[in-house]
C-alpha cells in the first residue's frame, strides 16, 4: 500500500493502519446497527465519504495508465477501499438493491473482484466473489458477470463455452442495442480468458481483441458534432458509454496480469517434453490456474530446473505445497520417483490424500495400514510417489537402500523437524537429520525440497545443502501472504474488571462454598470492547496503531471459577 501512487491529503506511511481501522469500524458498527439501528447509520456515512474517494481514485489511475510500476498497489488500495464501500452499505441495508453491473458503472463488489485479481490477491477476489448476487442482473449482464466470477474462483471448467446471442427481432433503441452489444462482447473476451487460462492456443490473444473493440467503440470524440452546432469544443470533447468503457479498462488490466500468472505460461523446464508439459500444466489449471506472486518469483528464480534444491520458507498459506506439488509434475515427467517426508503419521494419510487427488494416475502410497504399522518390511522398490515420516525412511534406509536410487525428488514438510527442541536430548531431530543424510548418499542426483514456515535461517540451511551436494539450493524467504489479516482481541476496562474482582473478593469473605455462589457468577456484568492492531503485529506502542471500539451496546455476562481461596473471574462459557 505504501508504494501506491500518492493522493493529497493522505499520509500513504500510514495509509494501510487507515484501511484496517475502517474494516474494524466497519465490523463494529455492523453490531451496534443490529442491536439499536439508525442511531448509528451517521458513523457509518461519514466512512463512506473517504472510501469513495480512494476508490474512485486510484481506480482511475489502474484503468488510465497500464503497466505502471504501481499499478498494483494503487489496485489493492482501490480494491480494498470498494470492498469497504460494499461492507458498509451492506451494512447500511443498501446493498441488496444495487445491481453489480449496470449500463453506466461498475459497483465496488464487482469493482473490487477484479481490482484484487490485479493486484494479485486471489484470495481476496474469491472472497470478495462470494458476496456477489448475480440474480439482479439481466442478460446479457448476469452472464458477463457469471463469468467473471468463475475466473476470479478458479472454476474455468464452470464457465459457458458459447455467450447468449442478440434477439434479431426485440425492437430496441439504438443506444440500448449498442450497450447490449458491448455487453455481449466484453462477454466474449472473459470466454477467450477463460480457455486461454485453461492453455487453449489464441484464447488471451482473442480476450485482448475483443476488449480493445469495446474500448474503442465505447469512447469516441464528438468535437466536430459541437462544432457544427456552434458549440465550443476547446480541448477533448467524448461521449462515452460509462459501464462497459469502464468494465473493459478493468478487463484489459486483467487479461494482462492473469496470463503473467497463468500456470499454463509457466516456461518447460530444461529435458522435459514439451507436450507432455503442457498436458500436465492444463491438467492442473482445472484445479489452480493461477501463480500467487511468490510462486512466480520462486518460478523465475529457476525453482523448477532439474538439479536445482531450494528450502522455502514463506509464512503459513503461502502456497508452499503448490511449489512442491510443481516440482513433483516436473519430476514425474522426467522418470524420476519422488519422496514425501512427514513428521507426523496424521500429516502422511494427508499428503497421501492430497496427492492421489493431484496424481491419479501415478502409483501413490504409503504403506500404513493402521497407526504406527505398515504393509512391508522389505521394499525393492518405492511407488512413483511414497510418502513416509523419516523415521519409516531411516528404517527402509537400513535395510533397503537400493530403493532409494531412482528417487529424482525429495520433499521434507515441516522441516524445522531437524532442529532439536532440547539441546541433546531430542531423538526425533536426530533421525531426521541421520534420514537426510542418509538419502544424499542413496539418491544421490536426486533435487531436495524443504518447507517450513518456522524457519529464520533457510540461507543457511541451503548453502548446508548445497555444499553437501555440490548443486544449487535456492533460498526462499519471500514474507508475502495472499490474505490480510486484522489482529484483535476483546477487552474490558480496567476499573469495571477491578470492580468484579472486587465483588468476587467480597462474596469470598462473605460466604462459605467451596467455588463461587451461583448468585454471584450470574451477576457479573461487564461492557467489551474490540481491540485492534492495525498492523500484521503488536509491534509498537504508537496509539495510531491501534483501534478500540464497542462492540456492543449492552453489558455481556461474565462469570467465576475456582477454588476457595483462589476464586477468579473468567468467561462465562468455561
Amino acid at each position: 500500500i505504501r508504494t501506491a501512487p500518492a493522493l493529497p491529503d493522505f499520509d500513504l506511511a500510514h495509509l494501510p493502519q487507515q484501511l484496517t481501522d475502517a474494516h474494524v469500524k466497519i465490523a463494529s458498527l455492523r453490531i451496534l446497527l443490529l442491536a439499536e439501528g439508525a442511531q448509528h447509520r451517521g458513523e457509518l456515512f461519514e466512512e463512506l465519504g473517504t472510501l469513495q474517494r480512494l476508490a474512485n481514485y486510484y481506480q482511475s489511475f489502474v484503468a488510465t495508465l497500464t503497466d505502471h510500476p504501481q499499478e498494483a498497489a494503487a489496485a489493492f488500495v482501490a480494491a480494498s477501499a470498494h470492498e469497504l464501500l460494499h461492507r458498509a452499505r451492506i451494512n447500511l441495508g443498501t446493498a441488496a438493491s444495487r445491481p453489480s453491473l449496470t449500463d453506466h458503472a461498475v459497483e465496488s463488489d464487482l469493482a473490487s473482484v477484479l481490482l484484487y485479481l490485479i493486484a494479485g490477491y486471489p484470495s481476496s477476489a474469491h472472497e470478495m466473489a462470494a458476496t456477489i448476487n448475480t440474480s439482479l442482473l439481466d442478460e446479457p449482464r448476469q452472464s458477463l458477470v457469471t463469468t467473471i466470477l468463475a475466473i476470479a474462483r478458479g472454476r474455468l471448467l464452470e464457465v459457458a463455452d458459447v455467450p447468449a446471442e442478440v434477439d434479431q427481432h426485440t425492437e430496441v433503441d439504438f443506444d440500448k442495442l449498442a450497450v447490449e452489444l458491448l455487453w455481449r462482447r466484453l462477454g466474449a473476451g472473459c470466454l477467450s480468458l477463460a480457455r486461454g487460462l485453461r492453455g487453449i492456443s489464441g484464447g488471451f490473444e482473442e480476450s485482448r481483441r475483443a476488449i480493445q473493440e469495446v474500448l474503442k467503440l465505447s469512447s469516441y470524440s464528438i468535437r466536430e458534432l459541437l462544432s457544427e452546432a456552434n458549440i465550443d469544443s476547446t480541448g477533448s470533447a467524448v461521449s462515452c458509454f460509462s459501464g462497459p468503457h469502464q468494465m473493459a479498462s478493468l478487463l484489459r488490466d486483467l487479461c494482462d496480469e492473469l496470463e503473467r500468472r497463468a500456470v499454463v505460461t509457466i516456461g518447460v523446464p530444461a529435458g522435459l517434453s514439451s507436450r507432455h508439459w503442457h498436458d500436465a500444466l492444463v491438467s492442473l489449471a482445472e484445479r489452480r490456474p493461477y501463480l500467487w506472486r511468490n510462486h512466480r518469483q520462486a518460478v523465475d528464480d529457476g525453482f523448477l530446473s532439474p538439479g536445482n534444491s531450494s528450502v522455502i520458507a514463506f509464512p503459513t498459506g503461502a502456497g508452499k505445497t503448490t511449489l512442491a506439488e510443481l516440482k513433483c509434475i516436473s519430476t514425474r515427467l522426467c522418470g524420476r520417483k519422488v519422496l514425501y517426508l512427514a513428521p507426523t503419521h496424521a500429516l502422511v494419510n494427508q499428503v497421501t490424500k492430497d496427492l492421489r487427488s493431484s496424481f491419479s494416475t501415478e502409483n501413490i502410497g504409503n504403506s500404513l495400514i493402521a497407526e504406527g504399522h505398515y504393509s512391508e518390511t522389505e521394499e525393492a522398490s518405492l511407488p512413483d510417489i511414497a510418502i513416509m515420516t523419516p523415521e519409516r525412511c531411516l528404517a527402509l534406509q537400513g535395510f533397503a537402500a537400493s530403493a532409494f536410487e531412482a528417487v529424482g525428488l525429495i520433499v521434507f514438510d515441516e522441516c524445522h523437524l531437524l532442529h532439536p527442541k532440547e539441546k541433546g536430548n531430542d531423538r526425533r531431530s536426530l533421525d531426521a537429520m541421520l534420514c537426510l543424510l542418509g538419502l544424499m548418499t542413496h539418491s544421490r542426483d536426486a533435487d531436495f525440497v524443504l518447507l517450513s514456515a518456522m524457519i529464520s535461517n533457510s540461507s543457511d540451511l541451503a548453502a548446508w545443502i548445497a555444499s553437501e551436494t555440490g548443486r544449487i539450493c535456492l533460498p526462499m524467504e519471500l514474507d508475502w501472504k495472499p490474505t490480510r489479516q486484522a489482529r484483535g482481541c476483546v477487552v474490558y476496562k480496567k476499573e469495571d474488571s477491578s470492580n468484579l474482582k472486587g465483588r468476587i473478593q467480597a462474596s469470598l469473605q462473605t460466604t462459605t462454598t467451596k467455588g463461587p455462589p451461583t448468585l454471584l457468577k450470574k451477576n457479573l456484568q461487564i461492557n467489551p470492547f474490540a481491540f485492534f492492531s492495525l498492523r500484521q503485529a503488536w509491534t509498537t506502542q504508537e496509539s495510531r496503531d491501534y483501534s478500540l471500539l464497542p462492540i456492543t451496546t449492552h453489558e455481556v455476562p461474565l462469570s467465576a471459577a475456582g477454588n476457595r481461596p483462589w476464586w477468579k473471574l473468567c468467561s462465562a462459557s468455561r
